[in-house]
């Protein structure tokens, strides 16, 4: 029994911590809407854990980009690698305010605090680098903590 309440415990503490990251999550631009994914930390359970906020954002063109945020993630430590050489992967680097993302094609990636990983992808870059400047960068690498 106890090991069952423990195990409810671990749950209700990750449905919190995921609602916290959901409000990183940037509001829709104009003329957008925003519709955030609920089944996300259902996802990185099969990823090796962790938490995850994602939504997707979509205009009245047919036009769509998603924003995913993973944090305490072995996936996020991969990553790591992969953005600190990506320019010997033949990636650009972007700049999100003092953040530093990999652009591979317009699919960009950013490691915030060496443990939280944000990514975008869908539509132009015109469009989601103003969405993701709106992100308090600071705040999120404390996010946990």
């Amino acid at each position: 029994y106890a090991l069952e309440e423990l195990e409810y415990a671990k749950q209700l503490m990750l449905e919190m911590k995921t609602d916290a990251l959901n409000q990183f999550l940037p509001d829709a631009p104009e003329g957008w809407t925003r519709e955030v994914n609920n089944e996300m930390g259902a996802a990185l359970g099969m990823l090796g854990g962790g938490v995850g906020a994602e939504a997707k954002y979509n205009n009245d063109a047919g036009d769509n980009f998603k924003i995913t945020i993973m944090a305490d993630n072995p996936m996020v430590g991969a990553m790591a690698g992969m953005i600190g050489s990506a320019a010997a992967l033949g990636a650009k680097i972007r700049r999100v305010g003092r953040q530093k993302f990999m652009d591979q094609n317009g699919e960009l990636s950013g490691l915030i605090d060496n443990r939280i990983l944000v990514q975008t992808s869908g539509t132009s870059l015109d469009v989601m680098l103003p969405v993701l400047e709106t992100i308090d960068y600071r705040k999120l690498g404390r996010f946990g903590q």
